[in-house]
């Protein structure tokens, strides 16, 4: 559409812009979506309509890390009086304020900030700050403990340790999360939680507390979690942590109990009547020669655990204790860990005779797994009678780990799924798709199982963008929100953004079947690392309507030379529906180049493809060369465009003034001079 067109599609016959013209209440819910108040702000330069609409959302995100010098900003307090502005120009209640500033401001211009939240009775606070001297106390304000707007509460205080008025207060507060905060005082948190009768979801994170007290009548949620270790600066060394010494937990209508991490040597529990699901992976809990508590005992009406194999054997010993007793428990989740390995797994899961589902993870290292006899009729109807689901963490072709998806394939009558995580991307792209193959073809006892390779998502290269939800509610939703689409735009560099969705998070082409996306016109779609042609291919097969598909090829896209370019049927399906090519920070790279070559001979619906480069010398030095290397492939079509231009992020002036293009290209075009018109523009070229 061009811009006439599009000037009277969103504007009225008087001139007005027409969504202007929507109602108070449409255009509150379209800056609502809007993540962050900064950028809502700068939608009042629009129009007049616009200028003060931004005041009407009942809500405040404001991050001192977020489009901001900082150097400048901070010094010059800019921060601090946009801060005071925002909250000055807010004159309804709030829904949420949410503010970021570390250690940037002292606690008067802090508590000035919560105190202007409180007056307009804000529900949900969510701060992260800490005082500027170390040795400065966080008091609560009281102002805060008294509101009585307040559901939920969210502190973040970078180390700080938190003080907390004897009054009581937090009269309708329901949600706590309490992040990297000192608790050194025995009776900080137990005064804390006292003063919140409402209280029903506490989360303490990576908290430093001597003994933690929690006893909350109407508390349903409870998340202890906590770093196994920490960097020690002034050492310069990783150094062993533990949240405390001693953990207490009371709380009668408990329904979810999570404690994960280095968290304390003794623990107590009473009164977890209520108690249904249950997740246990406590690191280092025990330094005494006989330990005093026994986790089992105290979770016998949980119907779902979740626990690492080191818990139990820091609770269990088979020789000498009775067999373990949960009458209640139909899902469990064994993490099999060392040192104990496998020869602790056997015992656990012969004392839940009546299990309904089982759910294995082995880590990378799991001790006496190539010993694990799976030819024991006993061992593997144990393992295998209720197996849901296995998972094979960072895993690496071991051996024992495939004798082990060997086995439990061949007898796993009610298996559903098995993973294998790699952490190893470079060998993933290159072993997965042939250790697949392998594991194919073993025999499987169950006609219904699912495998799956991924990158393992707890590495730091942005796999996890590339799992799928694991609750299949929410893959639903996101298939069906895909259904209604007509576009989607997907870059894979940046965290998926909610409106716009990743066909990578909605299935898995070698398993989900049925997906279909009947109304998709035009997909947008920039490769990274993680993404290879064999998800791609897939997924483009699903989409037999489409009409326009954009691929975009950045710089370290080194997953191009696993291409097969060879491959009659893969350059069909991807050059079926192509329109437009574009490599970003182009440097003659040969795998562009070849990639460059096969989609120009394939291409016959390719009406464009752009080179854009970085380095403005080399782009006035070599480009012309690279131009006429281009202009001898062959092309399927006789429309497609080749152009070469700075990139519009580097370049210093007008990126239109630095394009060189070529145009009128014939499909036996042998040189740019005989069938085609070239054409330099910027300074310097020649």
């Amino acid at each position: 559409m061009d811009k006439s067109k599009q000037a009277n599609a969103s504007e009225g016959e008087d001139g007005v812009d027409l969504i202007s013209n929507l109602p108070d209440h449409v255009l509150q819910l379209i800056l609502s979506g809007i993540p962050s108040t900064e950028e809502a702000i700068r939608t009042s330069i629009l129009s007049r309509r616009w200028r003060h609409l931004w005041t009407s959302i009942p809500s405040i995100d404001i991050d001192y890390t977020r489009g901001l010098d900082l150097d400048k900003e901070l010094e010059s307090n800019g921060f601090k009086e946009f801060v005071y502005w925002v909250l000055l120009n807010k004159t309804l209640d709030l829904d949420s304020f949410c503010l970021r500033c570390a250690d940037y401001y002292d606690m008067s211009t802090i508590r000035r900030w919560i105190h202007a939240a409180v007056v307009r009775k804000v529900k949900l606070l969510d701060l992260m700050f800490c005082p500027i001297d170390e040795s400065e106390d966080v008091e609560m304000p009281h102002c805060l403990v008294t509101c009585g707007s307040l559901e939920v509460l969210r502190l973040c205080l970078l180390g700080g340790r938190l003080c907390v008025p004897k009054i009581t207060g937090f009269p309708a507060l329901r949600v706590l999360e309490l992040n990297d905060v000192t608790l050194k005082k025995t009776d900080v948190l137990k005064y804390f939680l006292e003063s919140c009768p409402l209280l029903e979801d506490l989360t303490l994170l990576h908290c430093d507390a001597n003994c933690l007290i929690i006893s909350c009548p109407k508390l349903k949620s409870l998340r202890i979690e906590n770093r196994e270790r920490t960097f020690d600066y002034e050492a310069d060394e990783f150094i062993n942590c533990r949240m405390g010494f001693e953990i207490q937990i009371s709380c009668p209508k408990l329904v979810f109990l999570n404690l994960t991490g280095s968290l304390a040597c003794h623990f107590l529990f009473e009164n977890l009547y209520s108690l249904k699901k249950a997740v246990i992976h406590i690191k280092d809990f025990f330094q005494l020669e006989e330990p005093t508590f026994d986790v089992f005992d105290e979770l016998s009406q949980v119907e779902s655990l979740s626990i690492i194999l080191y818990c139990v054997g820091q609770c269990y010993c088979p020789s000498i204790d009775e067999p373990i007793s949960l009458p209640n428990l139909k899902t469990l989740e064994v993490t099999v860990d060392d040192p104990y390995g496998v020869h602790m797994l056997i015992p656990f899961l012969k004392c839940f005779p009546d299990l309904e589902s089982l759910h294995l993870i082995f880590i990378k290292y799991v001790y006496g797994l190539d010993e694990l006899n799976l030819k024991d009729a006993e061992t593997i109807n144990i393992l295998t009678r209720c197996l849901k689901k296995v998972e094979f963490l960072e895993f690496d072709e071991e051996k024992p780990k495939l004798a082990a998806a060997h086995g439990l394939l061949e007898h796993g009558k009610e298996l559903e799924e098995m993973v294998f995580s790699w952490s190893d991307e470079a060998k993933f792209h290159e072993r997965s798709m042939e250790t697949m193959n392998q594991v194919s073809k073993f025999h499987k006892a169950s006609s219904a199982v699912k495998l799956r390779f991924v990158i393992n998502p707890t590495q730091p290269n942005l796999s996890q963008y590339h799992t799928r939800p694991k609750n299949s509610r929410s893959r639903l939703g996101l298939n069906q929100t895909l259904a209604r689409a007509t576009h989607v735009y997907y870059h894979e560099s940046e965290p998926p953004n909610p409106c716009l969705l990743s066909l990578w998070q909605c299935f898995d082409p070698t398993v989900d079947i049925s997906v279909s996306l009947p109304n998709l016109k035009t997909l947008e779609q920039t490769v990274h690392a993680y993404n290879f042609m064999n998800t791609l291919i897939p997924i483009l097969t699903r989409l037999p309507d489409l009409e326009s598909f954009h691929l975009i090829i950045p710089k370290d896209a080194y997953v191009l030379k696993y291409w097969k370019l060879d491959d009659v049927e893969t350059m069909r399906v991807l050059t079926h529906h192509l329109k437009k090519v574009k490599f970003l920070e182009f440097d003659e790279d040969k795998p562009k180049l070849d990639l460059a070559r096969a989609l120009l001979e394939h291409g016959h619906a390719l009406e464009e493809m752009v080179f854009c480069w970085t380095d403005e010398t080399r782009f006035h030095e070599k480009s012309m060369e690279t131009m006429n290397q281009l202009s001898k492939f062959h092309k399927a079509s006789s429309s497609v465009k080749l152009r070469c231009i700075i990139n519009p992020s580097q370049a210093n002036s007008n990126p239109a003034q630095n394009i060189l293009e070529i145009d009128s290209i014939q499909a036996e075009s042998s040189s740019c001079s005989s069938n085609s018109s070239v054409k330099l523009l910027g300074r310097g070229s020649s």
